[in-house]
């Protein structure tokens, strides 16, 4: 009998495949539709800088983008899904900015950067903003999308007014940052619907600092 033959009948298999060598790591490349998806997100985005979020289409969406109306609706079931996934795309960054207020951040500052990241959010994306501003108003599509993100910077700045007074109630405190993100959001709203300068955006974020200090830091 073989040697083949013997490792066959000893139930092992006559040759042993070679180690296989580790495949290097790769950096995931975006696919062809998440490209084209975005690109669809930023053509959205500077429709909404020539026609009020009321009067958008899907025959707006898709012209503005060039692309076919079947092919908008292959990413977004409607209108409103795409509002929404601009609106969470666009506010992404300013969230990421938007971090708790670490343990030796003396409370001006920590509301300064609050405020300096909803300030530069206004500035990146601004139609997409006061798109959702306005929904948010009106009770149409993107309106969750806009509150939940409202109630996230809210509720960073009770926990960071919580840091600096323990014995603040937290339903006071999430009054008091309630109050501020509220205050933030429709002061930039009314700027940035309306023609103004890059000094009255620096005036205005310091007049907000200043004011939001006041509120967080109001004695109970």
């Amino acid at each position: 009998m073989s040697d083949h033959s013997d490792a066959s009948a000893a139930g092992k298999r006559p040759s042993a495949k070679p180690p296989r060598t580790p495949r290097r790591f790769q950096a995931a490349v975006p696919r062809a539709g998440d490209e084209r998806r975005d690109l669809l997100l930023d053509s959205l985005e500077n429709l909404l800088t020539s026609i009020p979020v009321a009067d958008l289409s899907m025959e707006a969406i898709a012209s503005a983008a060039s692309l076919s109306r079947t092919s908008v609706y292959f990413y977004f079931g409607n209108k409103g899904e795409a509002v929404d996934a601009l609106i969470a795309r666009a506010t992404e960054q300013m969230q990421a900015q938007m971090f708790p207020r670490t343990r030796d951040e003396p409370l001006r500052d920590f509301v300064a950067r609050i405020v300096a990241a909803a300030l530069d959010g206004w500035r990146r994306h601004c139609p997409a903003y006061i798109a959702a501003v306005e929904l948010s108003a009106s009770r149409g599509p993107g309106v969750s999308r806009w509150r939940m993100i409202m109630s996230a910077f809210a509720e960073v700045l009770a926990q960071g007014v919580l840091a600096e007074d323990a014995e603040l109630s937290d339903a006071d405190a999430q009054q008091r940052g309630a109050i501020v993100c509220w205050m933030v959001e429709r002061n930039f709203y009314f700027l940035f619907t309306n023609d103004h300068t890059v000094e009255e955006e620096e005036t205005l974020a310091a007049g907000l600092t200043q004011a939001a200090h006041a509120v967080l830091a109001a004695p109970r």
